[in-house]
């Protein structure tokens, strides 16, 4: 409910702010009808399932992932990080090694939907912020995890765990 009360004063505070919910969980029905009885059917689209992820990641300003349970990688991260999006994304797991607070987007603490909530004001309100770590994010992406990068790492380990 507190998600939902942020997403309400972000669309008060923001002339123009668009949320898009990729999905169809649990949650969907909930969420629709706070938004249609909340008048908030102008800024908040539900896409539903989107099969090409980059078509979506590629209309997005910043990606917003508030994991409240262990994601291991997210893949969603990586992409969005190729095609120069900062991130904003809970502080759990695998997360942590993949976006850097403060630089390629903003970590917040699972659950806390007004540090998530100032998370997106404070990117939504600074084009040069997110520019700056969409620009960090796409460099973190091709220096640390760029396909030819993994393959070149796991073949590395393969050899290293024959040889034992």
């Amino acid at each position: 409910d507190a998600m939902l009360d942020i997403i309400e004063k972000i669309n008060k505070e923001s002339k123009g702010f668009k949320l898009l919910i990729e999905g169809d969980g649990p949650l969907l029905e909930k969420l629709t009808t706070f938004v249609n009885s909340h008048g908030l059917s102008e800024c908040v689209k539900f896409v539903g399932n989107e099969r090409n992820v980059i078509n979506f990641i590629s209309i997005l300003d910043v990606l917003v992932l508030p994991s409240i349970a262990d994601e291991d990688f997210p893949n969603v991260i990586l992409e969005a990080m190729a095609y120069g999006k900062p991130v904003i994304a809970s502080s759990i797991a695998g997360i942590t090694e993949q976006v850097v607070d403060g630089e390629t987007g903003l970590l917040v603490q699972p659950n806390n939907a007004q540090q998530l909530g100032n998370a997106i004001l404070k990117l939504n309100h600074n084009e040069s912020l997110r520019d700056k770590m969409g620009q960090a994010a796409s460099l973190r992406s091709q220096n640390f995890f760029s396909p030819d990068l993994v393959v070149a790492n796991y073949m590395k380990l393969y050899k290293q765990l024959n040889k034992d």
